[in-house]
């Protein structure tokens, strides 16, 4: 990690020798309340299994248990709801695995993806490349829950990929630092709240960003914006169904053609920021330190898929914001197409007034850090209190 980032090091918490060992403890004469809060844990396959993805899944559905148990007793925890999101075209023993986890199992329905397939298929010919096969929006939004089901927005969902759950204990931290984080925002202006995780985040990036040595633009999102592979986002949160793999045809990764889709919350959180003005913050201490099995290997193609479709998800965005009248160009048009200079300016503008980095001191009080361009900006986090 850079060791010179200022006269004060503000990532003090999270050296090498560090990561993992944080901790955050209930105060015996405070509770916290994760009651009304929902875990989505994502265990799926599609199609037939063969004897290494029965077992992945298995150890998948054992380690959602584990971590299910790790809320029993805790004293002054009122305990969340754990479910299980899979399809609904699971392989019979794939359904007996999951029921025999003893949690709540919700379902995605394959059709609604198919639908969507054939639609596209007319909508936009044969640029679209989608079978319909899986949506991973559709697994999130399969326990959407109305406006009217929740007070106010104190309720929200946690959506976590199943392979974080082999660490319970340091999942059981960064899902109470999030809740934490959730009911210490200004009620309304949130959109999601993400967690640091090592592999799917970048610290050094973040860290430079911070400390004022580099800045956040299109380039570099992908590395640091919040991930639904653990991220708390309000109970009636809708993610996008377009954001299925090839609705909009394929793009070039490395001299390959990968299908236009994924990043439901990056597409969701950017049109949040965009449209109506709420926030997305990042909590990067404490952080899920754990590294991602299968993630690390290839995290750099990763990023060069990501950074692909972010760019592709907010250019579109922001000319569908221009164009409705509702995000005003930051200079004098001079033709009938955003330039990419505009284009650049309104994100940049976007994610510094409503992305933010937030940690959580001793006292598990929120701490807002600012960047570098936040501060010339005056910008202020709406943080209650």
């Amino acid at each position: 990690m850079p060791e010179n980032l200022g006269e004060k090091r503000i990532f003090d918490e999270v050296k090498p020798e560090m990561i993992g060992k944080k901790e955050i403890v209930t105060s015996p004469e405070k509770e916290i309340d994760l009651s009304n809060i929902t875990i989505g844990l994502r265990i799926f396959k599609i199609g037939e299994f063969d004897l290494e993805s029965f077992e992945r899944f298995k150890k998948g559905a054992e380690s959602a248990k584990l971590f299910s148990r790790q809320f029993d007793g805790v004293a002054n925890l009122r305990p969340p709801r754990v479910v299980i999101i899979t399809n609904d075209d699971l392989p019979k023993a794939g359904k007996e695995i999951l029921a025999s986890a003893g949690l709540t199992i919700v379902q995605s329905k394959q059709t609604k993806a198919e639908r969507r397939a054939r639609l596209a298929k007319r909508l936009v010919g044969n640029k679209s490349t989608a079978k319909g096969e899986f949506s991973y929006a559709d697994m999130l939004n399969s326990i959407r829950k109305e406006p009217e089901q929740t007070d106010n927005e104190t309720g929200g969902t946690i959506f976590a990929s199943s392979d974080l759950t082999r660490n319970p204990e340091v999942l059981s931290r960064q899902i109470i630092g999030m809740k934490i984080l959730f009911n210490q925002w200004q009620e309304g202006r949130l959109a999601i709240i993400g967690s640091l995780i090592e592999g799917v985040h970048d610290l050094d990036l973040i860290q430079q960003i911070v400390a004022g040595t580099k800045n956040i633009d299109l380039n570099c999102l992908n590395k640091i914006f919040p991930n639904n592979a653990l991220s708390l986002v309000p109970a009636h949160t809708e993610f996008s169904g377009i954001t299925d793999n090839g609705l909009a045809g394929d793009i070039d990764i490395e001299g390959r053609p990968e299908p236009i889709g994924g990043n439901e919350d990056f597409l969701y959180g950017f049109q949040k920021m965009l449209y109506a003005n709420r926030d997305c913050v990042l909590l990067i201490d404490p952080l899920m330190a754990d590294k991602r099995r299968g993630e690390i290997a290839g995290v750099e193609s990763k990023y060069i898929r990501r950074q692909k479709v972010y760019s592709l998800y907010a250019q579109r965005a922001v000319r569908q914001a221009v164009q409705r009248g509702i995000v005003p160009l930051p200079t004098e048009k001079s033709s009938g197409e955003l330039s990419e200079d505009q284009i650049n300016t309104i994100i940049e503008n976007t994610v510094d007034n409503h992305l933010f980095f937030a940690k959580l001191d001793h006292d598990n009080q929120v701490k807002i850090l600012l960047t570098r361009r936040q501060k010339l900006k005056s910008i202020n986090p709406p943080i209650k209190g």
